[in-house]
């Protein structure tokens, strides 16, 4: 979890960036991480948490809604999605 962007200081807090070794793909492993993540992030207080992602499909199947927009530090537009934390 990243608490702080350059950018976005509206928005907080952050997922980084997932990745999955290939060898270990498949096994569910992805969801139970962003899972984890909301719950962490849902436990100290907050309602949404934000990720910036070129991986659409992946994310949007697990439930994360595109936002908007954003030039981040490496200077193209980025999709920001949320998602609700878990309380």
């Amino acid at each position: 979890m990243l608490k702080k962007n350059k950018i976005r200081k509206d928005l907080s807090p952050w997922i980084a960036p997932l990745f999955i070794d290939e060898n270990e793909r498949g096994q569910g492993l992805g969801s139970v991480l962003l899972e984890h993540a909301r719950k962490m992030v849902g436990q100290l207080g907050y309602t949404k948490v934000y990720i910036t992602t070129d991986h659409i499909r992946y994310y949007e199947k697990y439930g994360f809604r595109e936002i908007g927009l954003d030039n981040f530090e490496w200077g193209r537009p980025t999709k920001i999605y949320e998602h609700d934390t878990i309380k």
